[in-house]
Protein backbone atom coordinates (compact mmCIF):
# COMPACT_ATOMS: atom_id res chain seq x y z
CA UNK A 1 0.00 0.00 0.00
CA UNK A 2 2.35 2.61 0.60
CA UNK A 3 4.34 1.94 -2.58
CA UNK A 4 1.05 2.41 -3.85
CA UNK A 5 0.89 5.75 -2.31
CA UNK A 6 4.38 6.60 -3.54
CA UNK A 7 3.94 5.99 -6.61
CA UNK A 8 0.54 7.60 -6.44
CA UNK A 9 2.53 11.01 -5.25
CA UNK A 10 5.31 10.73 -8.10
CA UNK A 11 2.45 10.58 -10.83
CA UNK A 12 1.57 13.75 -8.92
CA UNK A 13 4.43 15.45 -9.04
CA UNK A 14 5.02 14.61 -12.67
CA UNK A 15 1.81 15.98 -13.81
CA UNK A 16 2.11 19.32 -11.80
CA UNK A 17 5.85 19.88 -12.87
CA UNK A 18 5.32 19.36 -16.72
CA UNK A 19 1.87 18.74 -17.11
CA UNK A 20 -1.99 20.87 -16.86
CA UNK A 21 -0.30 24.04 -14.88
CA UNK A 22 2.42 24.26 -18.12
CA UNK A 23 -0.55 23.77 -20.44
CA UNK A 24 -2.63 26.60 -18.48
CA UNK A 25 0.28 28.84 -19.35
CA UNK A 26 0.50 27.41 -22.80
CA UNK A 27 -2.90 28.92 -23.36
CA UNK A 28 -2.44 32.03 -21.69
CA UNK A 29 0.14 32.86 -24.17
CA UNK A 30 -1.73 31.80 -27.09
CA UNK A 31 -4.53 33.82 -26.01
CA UNK A 32 -2.60 36.99 -25.72
CA UNK A 33 -0.79 35.66 -29.60
CA UNK A 34 -3.56 35.59 -30.63
CA UNK A 35 -4.90 39.17 -29.16
CA UNK A 36 -1.73 40.90 -30.18
CA UNK A 37 -2.08 39.29 -33.88
CA UNK A 38 -5.56 41.03 -34.32
CA UNK A 39 -3.33 44.43 -33.84
CA UNK A 40 -1.43 43.84 -36.59
CA UNK A 41 -1.59 44.27 -40.47
CA UNK A 42 0.44 42.20 -41.44
CA UNK A 43 -0.28 42.51 -45.44
CA UNK A 44 0.69 46.68 -45.57
CA UNK A 45 2.81 46.57 -42.52
CA UNK A 46 5.22 43.55 -42.96
CA UNK A 47 7.58 45.47 -39.99
CA UNK A 48 5.15 44.40 -37.33
CA UNK A 49 6.21 41.13 -38.30
CA UNK A 50 9.97 41.89 -36.31
CA UNK A 51 7.84 43.44 -33.51
CA UNK A 52 5.96 40.20 -33.25
CA UNK A 53 9.24 38.43 -33.13
CA UNK A 54 10.37 40.21 -30.40
CA UNK A 55 7.47 39.51 -27.87
CA UNK A 56 7.00 35.69 -28.97
CA UNK A 57 10.93 34.82 -28.19
CA UNK A 58 9.95 36.32 -24.45
CA UNK A 59 6.70 34.89 -24.41
CA UNK A 60 5.41 32.29 -27.08
CA UNK A 61 8.67 31.00 -28.66
CA UNK A 62 6.41 28.32 -30.52
CA UNK A 63 5.72 30.99 -32.81
CA UNK A 64 8.98 33.33 -32.69
CA UNK A 65 10.52 31.66 -35.83
CA UNK A 66 7.42 31.96 -37.81
CA UNK A 67 7.73 35.97 -37.46
CA UNK A 68 11.01 35.86 -37.98
CA UNK A 69 11.07 34.05 -41.32
CA UNK A 70 8.20 36.32 -42.68
CA UNK A 71 10.03 39.34 -41.80
CA UNK A 72 13.43 37.67 -43.50
CA UNK A 73 11.11 37.02 -46.40
CA UNK A 74 9.65 40.30 -46.64
CA UNK A 75 12.83 41.74 -46.43
CA UNK A 76 14.27 39.21 -49.06
CA UNK A 77 11.13 40.38 -51.19
CA UNK A 78 12.64 43.93 -51.33
CA UNK A 79 16.23 42.79 -53.30
CA UNK A 80 14.27 40.81 -55.71
CA UNK A 81 12.66 43.51 -56.36
CA UNK A 82 15.72 45.13 -57.06
CA UNK A 83 16.36 42.70 -60.26
CA UNK A 84 17.24 44.56 -63.66
CA UNK A 85 15.22 43.25 -66.45
CA UNK A 86 17.48 41.10 -67.60
CA UNK A 87 19.35 39.19 -64.48
CA UNK A 88 22.88 38.26 -64.42
CA UNK A 89 24.44 35.09 -63.21
CA UNK A 90 26.35 37.60 -60.46
CA UNK A 91 22.75 39.02 -59.96
CA UNK A 92 21.37 35.57 -58.82
CA UNK A 93 24.87 34.89 -56.62
CA UNK A 94 24.27 37.70 -54.68
CA UNK A 95 20.23 37.20 -54.43
CA UNK A 96 21.43 33.86 -53.22
CA UNK A 97 23.91 34.62 -50.50
CA UNK A 98 21.24 37.42 -48.87
CA UNK A 99 18.99 34.06 -48.77
CA UNK A 100 21.35 32.00 -47.07
CA UNK A 101 22.67 34.87 -44.55
CA UNK A 102 18.63 35.52 -43.53
CA UNK A 103 17.95 31.71 -42.99
CA UNK A 104 15.67 31.14 -46.32
CA UNK A 105 17.11 28.02 -47.46
CA UNK A 106 14.63 27.22 -50.42
CA UNK A 107 15.24 30.64 -51.34
CA UNK A 108 18.95 30.05 -51.50
CA UNK A 109 18.34 26.86 -53.50
CA UNK A 110 15.57 29.05 -56.21
CA UNK A 111 18.76 31.42 -57.07
CA UNK A 112 21.56 28.88 -56.90
CA UNK A 113 19.55 27.03 -59.45
CA UNK A 114 18.77 30.54 -61.31
CA UNK A 115 22.50 31.20 -61.23
CA UNK A 116 23.52 27.78 -62.22
CA UNK A 117 21.04 27.88 -65.49
CA UNK A 118 23.06 30.86 -66.55
CA UNK A 119 26.56 29.99 -65.75
CA UNK A 120 25.39 26.01 -67.46
CA UNK A 121 23.81 27.55 -70.54
CA UNK A 122 27.46 29.55 -71.27
CA UNK A 123 29.09 26.04 -70.67
CA UNK A 124 26.78 24.12 -72.91
CA UNK A 125 27.58 26.42 -75.96
CA UNK A 126 31.21 24.91 -75.93
CA UNK A 127 29.87 21.34 -76.08
CA UNK A 128 30.90 19.74 -79.13
CA UNK A 129 28.78 16.94 -80.28
CA UNK A 130 29.37 13.45 -78.89
CA UNK A 131 32.40 14.66 -76.51
CA UNK A 132 32.00 12.38 -73.76
CA UNK A 133 35.30 13.70 -71.97
CA UNK A 134 33.50 17.44 -72.93
CA UNK A 135 30.39 16.46 -70.94
CA UNK A 136 31.65 14.73 -67.87
CA UNK A 137 34.00 18.23 -66.97
CA UNK A 138 30.40 19.70 -67.43
CA UNK A 139 28.71 17.26 -65.06
CA UNK A 140 31.33 17.22 -62.35
CA UNK A 141 31.59 21.09 -62.50
CA UNK A 142 27.54 20.60 -61.66
CA UNK A 143 28.53 18.84 -58.94
CA UNK A 144 31.03 20.87 -57.55
CA UNK A 145 29.56 23.88 -57.39
CA UNK A 146 26.01 22.16 -56.05
CA UNK A 147 23.28 22.29 -58.84
CA UNK A 148 23.23 18.68 -59.89
CA UNK A 149 19.68 19.32 -59.55
CA UNK A 150 19.28 21.84 -62.32
CA UNK A 151 17.09 20.22 -64.78
CA UNK A 152 19.65 20.68 -67.91
CA UNK A 153 22.16 18.68 -65.51
CA UNK A 154 19.89 15.92 -65.06
CA UNK A 155 19.44 15.21 -68.89
CA UNK A 156 23.44 15.70 -68.82
CA UNK A 157 23.55 12.98 -66.39
CA UNK A 158 21.46 10.99 -68.40
CA UNK A 159 22.92 11.95 -71.83
CA UNK A 160 26.47 10.72 -70.55
CA UNK A 161 24.91 7.50 -69.27
CA UNK A 162 24.18 6.41 -73.16
CA UNK A 163 27.84 6.82 -73.88
CA UNK A 164 29.13 5.51 -70.77
CA UNK A 165 26.39 3.38 -68.89
CA UNK A 166 28.82 3.03 -65.87
CA UNK A 167 29.83 6.46 -65.01
CA UNK A 168 29.37 6.51 -61.72
CA UNK A 169 28.52 10.67 -60.85
CA UNK A 170 25.57 10.34 -63.40
CA UNK A 171 24.10 7.38 -61.83
CA UNK A 172 24.41 9.18 -58.20
CA UNK A 173 22.73 12.37 -59.01
CA UNK A 174 19.77 10.81 -61.25
CA UNK A 175 19.62 8.46 -57.54
CA UNK A 176 20.24 5.39 -59.07
CA UNK A 177 21.33 2.26 -57.26
CA UNK A 178 22.91 -0.98 -58.51
CA UNK A 179 20.66 -4.07 -58.28
CA UNK A 180 20.58 -6.99 -59.54
CA UNK A 181 23.42 -6.58 -61.76
CA UNK A 182 22.41 -3.34 -62.93
CA UNK A 183 21.74 0.32 -62.36
CA UNK A 184 18.05 1.18 -61.72
CA UNK A 185 16.33 3.71 -59.60
CA UNK A 186 15.71 3.18 -56.10
CA UNK A 187 11.59 3.32 -56.82
CA UNK A 188 12.13 0.74 -59.25
CA UNK A 189 14.04 -1.39 -57.12
CA UNK A 190 11.46 -1.04 -54.32
CA UNK A 191 8.57 -2.48 -56.43
CA UNK A 192 10.93 -5.20 -58.03
CA UNK A 193 10.85 -7.06 -54.31
CA UNK A 194 8.13 -8.55 -52.57
CA UNK A 195 7.68 -5.84 -49.62
CA UNK A 196 6.61 -8.37 -46.97
CA UNK A 197 9.83 -10.31 -47.27
CA UNK A 198 12.42 -9.54 -44.79
CA UNK A 199 15.69 -10.56 -46.45
CA UNK A 200 14.13 -8.62 -49.54
CA UNK A 201 14.34 -5.75 -47.89
CA UNK A 202 17.47 -6.32 -45.95
CA UNK A 203 19.23 -6.65 -49.46
CA UNK A 204 17.55 -3.37 -50.54
CA UNK A 205 18.54 -1.48 -47.10
CA UNK A 206 21.80 -2.61 -48.03
CA UNK A 207 22.28 -1.71 -52.30
CA UNK A 208 20.81 1.93 -51.20
CA UNK A 209 23.22 1.92 -47.84
CA UNK A 210 26.21 1.22 -50.44
CA UNK A 211 24.48 3.94 -53.28
CA UNK A 212 24.63 6.54 -49.96
CA UNK A 213 28.27 5.75 -49.00
CA UNK A 214 29.73 7.57 -52.50
CA UNK A 215 27.86 10.60 -51.41
CA UNK A 216 29.78 13.64 -49.57
CA UNK A 217 27.38 15.23 -47.04
CA UNK A 218 27.91 18.36 -45.44
CA UNK A 219 25.88 18.61 -42.29
CA UNK A 220 24.97 21.95 -41.41
CA UNK A 221 26.97 23.96 -38.88
CA UNK A 222 23.33 25.34 -37.86
CA UNK A 223 21.07 21.81 -37.85
CA UNK A 224 18.58 23.35 -35.76
CA UNK A 225 17.88 26.56 -37.98
CA UNK A 226 14.31 26.61 -38.67
CA UNK A 227 12.92 25.13 -35.67
CA UNK A 228 11.85 26.87 -32.33
CA UNK A 229 13.46 26.77 -29.35
CA UNK A 230 11.45 25.55 -26.51
CA UNK A 231 14.06 25.85 -23.82
CA UNK A 232 16.34 22.48 -24.17
CA UNK A 233 15.04 21.58 -26.86
CA UNK A 234 12.96 22.17 -29.99
CA UNK A 235 9.72 22.26 -32.20
CA UNK A 236 9.85 21.78 -35.93
CA UNK A 237 7.84 20.39 -38.74
CA UNK A 238 9.30 18.73 -41.53
CA UNK A 239 9.45 19.47 -45.07
CA UNK A 240 7.79 16.23 -46.51
CA UNK A 241 4.62 16.56 -43.63
CA UNK A 242 4.05 20.23 -42.97
CA UNK A 243 1.25 19.78 -40.68
CA UNK A 244 2.97 16.93 -38.32
CA UNK A 245 5.22 18.10 -35.57
CA UNK A 246 7.83 17.22 -33.33
CA UNK A 247 10.57 17.65 -30.80
CA UNK A 248 13.80 17.14 -31.35
CA UNK A 249 16.91 17.09 -28.33
CA UNK A 250 20.55 17.03 -29.14
CA UNK A 251 23.22 16.13 -26.29
CA UNK A 252 26.86 15.99 -26.84
CA UNK A 253 26.35 16.52 -30.59
CA UNK A 254 29.37 17.67 -33.37
CA UNK A 255 28.97 17.36 -36.93
CA UNK A 256 32.11 15.89 -37.37
CA UNK A 257 30.93 12.53 -35.55
CA UNK A 258 28.15 10.36 -36.21
CA UNK A 259 25.83 10.73 -33.35
CA UNK A 260 22.90 7.92 -32.77
CA UNK A 261 19.32 8.52 -33.37
CA UNK A 262 16.52 7.55 -30.83
CA UNK A 263 13.19 7.74 -31.63
CA UNK A 264 11.25 8.21 -28.41
CA UNK A 265 7.74 8.05 -28.72
CA UNK A 266 5.18 8.94 -26.21
CA UNK A 267 2.20 7.34 -24.06
CA UNK A 268 -1.64 9.06 -24.27
CA UNK A 269 -3.62 7.20 -25.80
CA UNK A 270 -6.82 10.02 -25.89
CA UNK A 271 -7.57 13.73 -26.09
CA UNK A 272 -6.79 16.19 -28.64
CA UNK A 273 -3.29 17.92 -30.23
CA UNK A 274 -2.92 19.56 -27.78
CA UNK A 275 -3.02 16.80 -24.77
CA UNK A 276 -0.48 14.71 -27.22
CA UNK A 277 1.63 17.44 -26.89
CA UNK A 278 1.60 17.85 -23.11
CA UNK A 279 2.49 13.77 -23.44
CA UNK A 280 5.22 14.47 -25.36
CA UNK A 281 6.43 17.59 -23.73
CA UNK A 282 6.91 14.85 -21.16
CA UNK A 283 8.90 12.60 -22.86
CA UNK A 284 10.92 14.88 -24.52
CA UNK A 285 12.04 16.99 -21.31
CA UNK A 286 13.09 13.20 -19.57
CA UNK A 287 15.41 13.29 -22.29
CA UNK A 288 16.77 16.36 -21.61
CA UNK A 289 18.28 14.71 -18.52
CA UNK A 290 20.14 12.13 -19.74
CA UNK A 291 23.94 12.17 -20.54
CA UNK A 292 25.70 10.75 -23.82
CA UNK A 293 25.87 11.62 -27.11
CA UNK A 294 22.31 11.32 -29.43
CA UNK A 295 19.97 13.09 -31.26
CA UNK A 296 16.61 12.32 -29.80
CA UNK A 297 13.28 13.04 -32.05
CA UNK A 298 9.78 12.57 -30.20
CA UNK A 299 7.17 12.75 -32.53
CA UNK A 300 3.75 14.78 -31.30
CA UNK A 301 1.07 12.08 -32.37
CA UNK A 302 -1.27 14.08 -34.81
CA UNK A 303 -4.07 11.44 -34.72
CA UNK A 304 -4.11 10.57 -31.01
CA UNK A 305 -5.54 7.64 -30.52
CA UNK A 306 -5.16 4.54 -28.63
CA UNK A 307 -3.20 2.60 -31.54
CA UNK A 308 -1.80 5.98 -32.52
CA UNK A 309 1.96 4.71 -33.42
CA UNK A 310 -0.30 1.65 -35.98
CA UNK A 311 -1.30 4.42 -38.03
CA UNK A 312 -0.14 4.77 -41.18
CA UNK A 313 -0.18 8.23 -41.42
CA UNK A 314 1.50 9.14 -38.00
CA UNK A 315 4.23 6.60 -39.42
CA UNK A 316 4.81 8.29 -42.25
CA UNK A 317 4.82 11.87 -40.78
CA UNK A 318 7.50 9.76 -38.63
CA UNK A 319 9.59 8.48 -41.26
CA UNK A 320 9.54 12.22 -43.23
CA UNK A 321 10.77 13.57 -39.66
CA UNK A 322 14.07 11.21 -39.37
CA UNK A 323 15.01 11.57 -42.88
CA UNK A 324 14.81 15.08 -42.31
CA UNK A 325 16.37 14.57 -39.24
CA UNK A 326 19.42 12.65 -40.92
CA UNK A 327 19.95 15.31 -43.52
CA UNK A 328 20.16 18.43 -40.40
CA UNK A 329 22.92 15.90 -38.37
CA UNK A 330 25.68 13.46 -38.52
CA UNK A 331 23.75 10.36 -38.19
CA UNK A 332 25.44 6.91 -37.77
CA UNK A 333 22.29 5.14 -39.06
CA UNK A 334 23.60 1.67 -37.32
CA UNK A 335 22.39 3.41 -34.32
CA UNK A 336 18.87 3.70 -34.35
CA UNK A 337 17.20 3.16 -31.49
CA UNK A 338 13.22 2.99 -30.71
CA UNK A 339 11.72 3.33 -27.40
CA UNK A 340 8.68 4.49 -25.20
CA UNK A 341 6.26 4.38 -22.46
CA UNK A 342 2.70 3.46 -22.17
CA UNK A 343 1.68 3.85 -25.59
CA UNK A 344 4.83 4.24 -27.12
CA UNK A 345 5.90 1.24 -25.66
CA UNK A 346 3.33 -0.38 -27.59
CA UNK A 347 4.35 1.39 -30.63
CA UNK A 348 8.19 0.19 -29.93
CA UNK A 349 6.65 -3.20 -30.30
CA UNK A 350 4.67 -2.41 -33.23
CA UNK A 351 7.76 -1.27 -34.94
CA UNK A 352 9.64 -4.35 -33.93
CA UNK A 353 7.19 -6.92 -35.33
CA UNK A 354 6.93 -4.79 -38.66
CA UNK A 355 10.37 -3.65 -39.06
CA UNK A 356 13.18 -5.63 -37.44
CA UNK A 357 15.43 -4.83 -39.32
CA UNK A 358 15.34 -0.91 -38.51
CA UNK A 359 16.42 -0.60 -34.94
CA UNK A 360 19.41 -1.38 -33.16
CA UNK A 361 18.07 -2.64 -30.35
CA UNK A 362 14.12 -1.32 -29.16
CA UNK A 363 13.18 -0.77 -25.11
CA UNK A 364 8.96 -1.10 -25.03
CA UNK A 365 8.24 0.44 -21.23
CA UNK A 366 5.12 -0.11 -19.63
CA UNK A 367 2.62 -1.30 -22.64
CA UNK A 368 0.05 -3.37 -23.62
CA UNK A 369 2.25 -5.13 -26.39
CA UNK A 370 1.42 -5.46 -29.63
CA UNK A 371 2.01 -9.58 -30.26
CA UNK A 372 0.61 -9.78 -33.31
CA UNK A 373 2.93 -11.95 -35.78
CA UNK A 374 3.83 -9.16 -38.89
CA UNK A 375 7.09 -10.96 -39.74
CA UNK A 376 7.68 -14.19 -39.67
CA UNK A 377 11.81 -13.65 -38.93
CA UNK A 378 12.68 -10.64 -36.09
CA UNK A 379 16.31 -11.56 -37.13
CA UNK A 380 17.57 -11.54 -32.95
CA UNK A 381 16.80 -8.26 -32.95
CA UNK A 382 17.17 -7.04 -29.43
CA UNK A 383 14.34 -5.28 -27.99
CA UNK A 384 14.31 -5.02 -23.84
CA UNK A 385 10.79 -4.92 -22.14
CA UNK A 386 10.17 -3.24 -19.20
CA UNK A 387 7.17 -3.62 -17.22
CA UNK A 388 5.80 -3.30 -13.39
CA UNK A 389 4.63 -6.34 -11.86
CA UNK A 390 1.76 -4.62 -10.42
CA UNK A 391 0.71 -3.32 -13.95
CA UNK A 392 -2.75 -3.72 -15.21
CA UNK A 393 -3.56 -7.53 -15.54
CA UNK A 394 -4.11 -6.79 -19.65
CA UNK A 395 -1.10 -5.43 -20.41
CA UNK A 396 0.80 -7.60 -18.15
CA UNK A 397 -0.91 -9.99 -19.95
CA UNK A 398 0.08 -8.60 -23.29
CA UNK A 399 3.37 -9.04 -22.12
CA UNK A 400 3.53 -12.74 -21.87
CA UNK A 401 1.84 -13.20 -25.25
CA UNK A 402 4.53 -10.86 -26.73
CA UNK A 403 7.48 -12.98 -25.30
CA UNK A 404 5.73 -15.91 -26.50
CA UNK A 405 5.32 -14.45 -30.25
CA UNK A 406 9.06 -13.58 -30.61
CA UNK A 407 10.21 -16.53 -29.35
CA UNK A 408 8.70 -18.54 -31.71
CA UNK A 409 9.79 -15.80 -34.16
CA UNK A 410 14.00 -15.45 -33.68
CA UNK A 411 13.52 -12.58 -31.42
CA UNK A 412 15.91 -11.46 -28.88
CA UNK A 413 14.09 -10.21 -25.96
CA UNK A 414 15.41 -9.22 -22.33
CA UNK A 415 12.31 -9.25 -20.00
CA UNK A 416 12.75 -6.64 -16.92
CA UNK A 417 9.71 -6.98 -14.31
CA UNK A 418 9.94 -4.21 -11.58
CA UNK A 419 8.97 -5.50 -8.80
CA UNK A 420 6.68 -3.09 -6.36
CA UNK A 421 5.77 -0.96 -9.57
CA UNK A 422 2.82 -0.70 -11.32
CA UNK A 423 2.36 1.56 -14.81
CA UNK A 424 4.07 4.54 -13.90
CA UNK A 425 7.67 3.72 -14.04
CA UNK A 426 10.37 6.62 -13.09
CA UNK A 427 12.77 7.74 -15.57
CA UNK A 428 15.89 7.13 -12.94
CA UNK A 429 14.91 3.41 -12.95
CA UNK A 430 14.61 2.44 -16.39
CA UNK A 431 17.47 4.67 -18.08
CA UNK A 432 20.04 3.13 -16.42
CA UNK A 433 18.84 -0.21 -17.64
CA UNK A 434 17.90 0.49 -21.26
CA UNK A 435 20.58 3.37 -22.06
CA UNK A 436 23.51 0.82 -20.97
CA UNK A 437 21.44 -1.64 -23.39
CA UNK A 438 21.31 0.46 -26.32
CA UNK A 439 25.37 1.11 -25.99
CA UNK A 440 26.14 -2.90 -26.28
CA UNK A 441 24.18 -2.74 -29.57
CA UNK A 442 24.93 -1.33 -33.03
CA UNK A 443 23.24 -2.74 -36.27
CA UNK A 444 24.64 -4.62 -39.23
CA UNK A 445 21.79 -2.44 -41.62
CA UNK A 446 21.42 0.95 -42.63
CA UNK A 447 18.04 1.30 -42.99
CA UNK A 448 16.17 3.06 -45.82
CA UNK A 449 13.42 5.21 -45.24
CA UNK A 450 11.69 4.64 -48.70
CA UNK A 451 11.88 1.01 -48.23
CA UNK A 452 10.57 1.37 -44.63
CA UNK A 453 7.95 3.36 -46.27
CA UNK A 454 7.01 0.86 -48.54
CA UNK A 455 6.63 -1.61 -45.69
CA UNK A 456 4.65 0.33 -44.01
CA UNK A 457 2.19 0.77 -46.67
CA UNK A 458 1.83 -2.60 -46.22
CA UNK A 459 1.59 -3.23 -42.25
CA UNK A 460 0.16 -0.17 -40.66
CA UNK A 461 -3.17 1.12 -40.83
CA UNK A 462 -5.53 3.94 -40.51
CA UNK A 463 -8.61 1.87 -39.49
CA UNK A 464 -7.92 2.51 -35.45
CA UNK A 465 -10.08 2.38 -32.59
CA UNK A 466 -11.62 5.73 -31.69
CA UNK A 467 -10.43 7.03 -27.68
Amino acid sequence: MNKQISAFIVALLVTLAFGQPARAADEASEAEYKERLARYDFKNEPDDHKKMAAWCKRSYPTKYHFHVTAYNKYLFSQDVARLPATPTANHYKTLEEKALKLELPEEAQHYLGKWGELQYAGFEKRLKPGDVKMMKQLIEWCEKNKIGFIPPARKLAAEILTHDAEYALSRKLLGHIQWKGGWTSLEDAIASIKITSIQDRIALHKAAADARSKIAIDYPAKPFQGMDSQGGYYLFSPRKSPGAQFFVHANGYSAKKPCRLILSLHGGGGGDFAQAKDYASIAIKSWTRQRGDHVVLTPIATRHVVEAWRSKSNTMEILDAMEEICERFNIDRKRIYVTGHSMGGAGTTTWYNAFPEFAAASCGRAGWFYFYKMQGDLLKKPIMIIQGESDTAKRVKSKQDFLKMASQCNGNVTNISLKGFGHDLPDDVVYPKFLPFFDEHTNDIEPDFDVIRAAARKWMTDDLRPN
